[in-house]
């Protein structure tokens, strides 16, 4: 009786860690531009945006950083939301911290669907602090999602 538990604990404890490590595998180390995003740098009023992020896939229901270099002092970027392009799932807030001098940094996730890859646009806000805080330009790129590890591509 007790093989059978011991080797049903060592089959589970097998499988857990086989997606965990999976999902670790995704974070990178330095910030990057990834395959589906449309733009990896937008041009605007605060000078050419560099949008990056910390995984090499956005996975569904998993965290992930958005990175975005604004080089010019007087504008940055403290707001913006994300959206469903192929299904409407409300928008998703996003809220920027400063990570350095020129970027700001936010955390975020993207809720699951029915579809094993999904289209989102992320919209940004380019405040100009000189201004009191007035939206000067909304700029927006698309991303794509999939639900789960599995729904990667086959090229991954």
């Amino acid at each position: 009786m007790v093989k059978k538990y011991s080797a049903f604990l060592l089959v589970l404890i097998s499988l857990l860690a086989c997606e965990r490590q999976s999902a670790f595998e995704n974070l990178i180390q330095e910030p990057s531009c990834i395959k589906s995003q449309s733009h990896c740098q937008l041009n605007t009023k605060a000078g050419l945006l560099n949008i990056q992020f910390n995984v090499r896939y956005l996975i569904a229901e998993a965290p992930f950083e958005l990175y975005v270099s604004v080089p010019n002092e007087r504008y940055t970027i403290k707001r913006g939301y994300m959206e469903g392009v192929d299904m409407f799932m409300g928008k998703i807030p996003l809220f920027f911290d400063a990570h350095t001098a020129e970027e700001v940094i936010a955390e975020s996730m993207f809720g699951s669907c029915s579809q094993d890859k999904m289209q989102w646009r992320i919209w940004l806000e380019v405040i100009d602090k000189e201004l009191g805080e007035t939206v000067v330009q909304t700029v927006s790129f698309t991303i794509t999602s999939y639900r789960g590890m599995k729904a990667l591509p086959a090229s991954s």
